[in-house]
C-alpha cells in the first residue's frame, strides 16, 4: 500500500511540474512575441510624382472609373516591381493611389512599409531608393511611364492620415 501511495505522489509531483513549466513557457512566449513586435509598426509615406508621357482626362479624377482603376493598377504593379529588386524589398508592403491630377498626370499615392523594429524608415531613405531604382532605367521610368525625377516628393504620414486619404 505504501508503494502505491508513493507512486501517486510521484505522479502528482511530475504532473504539477509539467503544468508549471507549460505555464511558464506560455507566459514567456507571450512576452517575447510582444517584445518582438513592439516598435515594428508600419510606416506610411505620401508620395507625389509627375508622369511625363501620360495624358490626363477628366475620368482620371473619378476613383471608381475604369481609366482610374486601369492606371492605378499599372502604377501599383510597376512600383511593386521597383521595390522588389531593392534593399527595401522585404519591407515594402503596398502602394495605393489617392488621386490623379492634371498637369500631364500628377500622381499622389500612399506607400506602406512594414516596420522592422530595429530602425525607423525615413522618407529620405525611401525616396533615395525609389529614385535610384528609377534612374537605372533610361529614361527614368516605371516601365511604360516616364517620370519627372524633380517632381518626386516623399513625406512620412501617420497611419490615421493614410487611412483618411485612402477612404476619401
Amino acid at each position: 500500500m505504501k508503494l502505491f501511495k508513493n507512486f501517486w505522489i510521484i505522479i502528482v509531483v511530475v504532473c504539477s511540474t509539467v503544468l508549471i513549466l507549460g505555464a511558464v513557457a506560455a507566459i514567456l512566449g507571450v512576452f517575447l512575441t510582444l517584445a518582438s513586435t513592439a516598435g515594428s509598426k508600419d510606416v506610411f509615406f505620401l508620395v507625389d510624382f509627375k508622369l511625363l508621357d501620360a495624358v490626363y482626362t477628366d475620368t482620371l479624377a473619378i476613383p471608381g472609373s475604369a481609366k482610374f482603376s486601369q492606371l492605378e493598377n499599372e502604377i501599383q504593379t510597376q512600383i511593386k516591381n521597383v521595390y522588389s529588386t531593392s534593399i527595401l524589398s522585404s519591407q515594402f508592403d503596398k502602394s495605393s493611389v489617392v488621386e490623379f491630377r492634371a498637369g500631364s498626370v500628377l500622381v499622389t499615392l500612399v506607400q506602406q512599409f512594414k516596420g522592422n523594429g530595429d530602425t525607423s524608415l525615413s522618407a529620405g531613405t525611401v525616396e533615395k531608393t525609389f529614385k535610384q531604382r528609377l534612374t537605372q532605367a533610361t529614361p527614368a521610368s516605371l516601365d511604360s511611364f516616364n517620370i519627372d525625377l524633380t517632381s518626386i516628393k516623399f513625406s512620412e504620414i501617420s497611419e490615421a492620415n493614410a487611412k483618411i486619404l485612402l477612404n476619401n
